[in-house]
């Protein structure tokens, strides 16, 4: 298999050589070319405000970067771009010496979000930020109604995509404390009516994405997430979010959040098998490698939260089918992982070794037991995930590991500062918590994308990585 054979005359033989070697040495001298595609400006701000949501630090830097090289958009507002990030991520050192500050600071309508995030990263006047603050909150429960009212009018009624676009830029922030029983059930008729719009949907697919995660933003990090009577909200826009980006590859993040959604539905007992069948759809709508690390995460989604223990069997079969033949491209950790997860599901060795044979799931070296850590600490709102990483971690590093659960700041919070790795599920902890760590080095947190205990091992490896010195 893989070679072909063909007879000829000796007398051309040399001839055929010679036409090979020449073939051979142009390939080796041409030019290498890639044909990347253009993104369009839209598609870099919606892909920086995933990013942002799903605390993946790297892609929304990525994504300003590439909106300075192909020029998409003002210098101005990438630089107001990289404010936010900062602020989000708590860097405020880098905000105190950004060399535009000053001409920012000086421009006599800079959005009041971009001022708040300023004078918090000075720590200017606390009494006018909280101003200001109190001014937003005041805005928003006043007007927020208002203008997602607008938004939804827009889109379902009148489908001006034009006024839509112009109604986000006037969504600051929401919060989920406004929300009163009618707005709940307002919103989730609004997103469950834009599934139905079919190809006017599909045509403004960019323009609906922003605004489901400028939605999602204030409802999933809330501190009281998931709640019972949001259920039906969640899942509305679980399913639009499946309609709108199922298939999509080259962004983790969009995988992140639908298994965010997904748990929260579990948890509450909400339309199980539906989320089943949304899981499984996402993954067979495009079944490729890149799709691998979102696949096993919802294995242990579904083996944690659904209470058919066979629910994720199928899936796991047919994902490590597919691993099996890209065998090469996987990293043994995450062999080691896929063999950790068949076995908590039920597969004996003999099925797990069919798809991952034993002689070349494990490696010699392992990143961590090599990595000389001596404390850390897992902070996570989910535990039993937290616990089963835990469980994994110690196992190779024999280090004890410490699982902070808490949803505000605190004595855990503050053990969690003298760990030698932090390592921050993002989608699964809350503001006040993060916020706790402000005097951490940025360069001690490992960022979770996801919030299923292999997405927490692979972030410790990935970090373990980086810092191999």
């Amino acid at each position: 298999e893989g070679y072909y054979r063909w007879r000829c005359y000796k007398k051309q033989f040399p001839k055929i050589i010679n036409k090979l070697v020449l073939r051979y040495n142009l390939e080796l001298n041409r030019p290498a070319r890639s044909n990347s595609i253009r993104p369009s400006c839209f598609e870099l701000r919606i892909q920086f405000r995933t990013a942002l949501t799903t605390g993946n630090r790297g892609e929304a830097e990525k994504a300003i970067d590439l909106l300075d090289k192909y020029e998409l958009d003002s210098a101005l507002n990438t630089q107001m771009m990289k404010i936010k990030m900062w602020h989000h991520f708590r860097e405020f050192n880098r905000i105190e010496s950004f060399h535009n500050l000053p001409a920012l600071l000086s421009l006599p309508d800079l959005p009041p979000p971009i001022d708040n995030y300023i004078r918090d990263a000075l720590k200017e006047d606390p009494s006018t930020i909280t101003k200001i603050q109190d001014c937003h909150g005041d805005y928003n429960k006043s007007l927020h109604e208002e203008i997602w009212d607008s938004w939804f009018y827009s889109l379902i009624e009148t489908k001006d995509s034009n006024e839509a676009r112009n109604t986000l830029e006037r969504i600051d922030s929401t919060s989920a404390d406004t929300l009163n029983s009618e707005l709940v059930e307002l919103y989730t008729k609004g997103w469950n009516d834009l599934i139905l719009l079919n190809d006017f949907l599909l045509a403004n697919k960019s323009l609906i994405n922003e605004g489901l995660i400028t939605f999602i933003d204030k409802f999933v990090r809330e501190q009281d997430f998931p709640k019972r009577n949001y259920a039906d909200l969640y899942l509305a826009i679980l399913r639009l979010w499946c309609e709108l980006n199922s298939g999509v590859s080259i962004n983790r993040e969009l995988g992140h959040i639908l298994l965010e959604l997904a748990c929260a539905l579990l948890q509450l007992n909400h339309e199980i098998d539906e989320i089943k069948t949304i899981l499984e759809f996402w993954w067979s709508s495009r079944p490729v490698p890149a799709q691998l690390p979102f696949v096993l995460d919802a294995i242990e989604l579904l083996s944690n939260h659904h209470p058919d223990k066979q629910a994720a069997s199928n899936l796991w079969i047919e994902a490590a089918s597919l691993a099996n033949r890209n065998i090469g491209e996987i990293l043994q950790s995450e062999k080691k992982l896929w063999c950790e997860v068949g076995r908590k599901i039920g597969f004996d060795n003999d099925t797990i070794n069919e798809f991952f044979p034993e002689e070349i799931a494990f490696e010699p070296e392992d990143i961590l037991c090599n990595a000389n850590l001596n404390k850390i600490s897992i902070i996570c709102m989910r535990k039993e995930q937290a616990q089963s990483a835990a469980k994994q971690i110690e196992k190779r590093t024999s280090t004890d590991v410490s699982i902070i659960t808490s949803k505000v700041a605190g004595t855990e919070t503050d053990n969690a500062k003298t760990a030698d790795v932090i390592i921050l599920v993002w989608m699964a902890t809350t503001h006040a918590v993060f916020r706790a760590l402000d005097g951490v080095d940025r360069k001690r947190i490992a960022y979770v994308q996801g919030t299923g205990e292999s997405s927490i091992v692979r972030a410790l490896e990935r970090w373990c990585k980086a810092n191999r010195k």
